[in-house]
């Protein structure tokens, strides 16, 4: 049986780019995009209270099960030690007139990998414990950053 997105009999099929939806400032650039514009992602403290407020603890996000969490995780881990990995194509805006994804116009990340660093590290925060009891073998954060 496949894991299933919350609600639905859609599969659930996460990317790296999971960790990125809830920054997308499409047809609300002038509201949640000028807020965002005030953070600068590149500074720790700023990212993680993003992350913190607007990610982990989004109502979504808390009602995802062990196992949600455990195939978010798996997806992070295998991107973070893929040293091919093209992070910049998933937090650069592209001038694609289809594309309705877009981050904070304003947002300009110095490293690409940066971004989910942090993630990593508020995930293994958050979610490590109860990922560990599930009998996950979560890598240390410093074995992955």
């Amino acid at each position: 049986m496949n894991l299933k997105h919350l609600d639905t009999d859609i599969d659930f099929v996460v990317t790296p780019a999971a960790f990125l939806g809830v920054f997308d400032i499409y047809d609300r650039e002038e509201t949640w995009g000028a807020y965002l514009d005030q953070f600068d992602p590149n500074n720790p403290e700023e990212l993680d209270g993003l992350l913190e407020k607007y990610f982990f603890n989004d109502g979504r996000v808390l009602r995802f099960t062990v196992d949600h969490k455990i195939e978010m995780i798996k997806v992070l881990i295998n991107a973070l030690t893929d040293k091919k990995f093209n992070f910049d194509a998933l937090l650069v805006n592209d001038e694609d007139p289809y594309d309705t994804f877009s981050l904070p116009y304003t947002w300009e990340f110095t490293r690409f990998r940066f971004y989910f660093e942090e993630v990593y590290k508020l995930a293994y925060k958050y979610w490590g414990n109860e990922i560990k009891e599930a009998g996950f073998d979560i890598p240390n954060v410093e074995d992955i950053i």
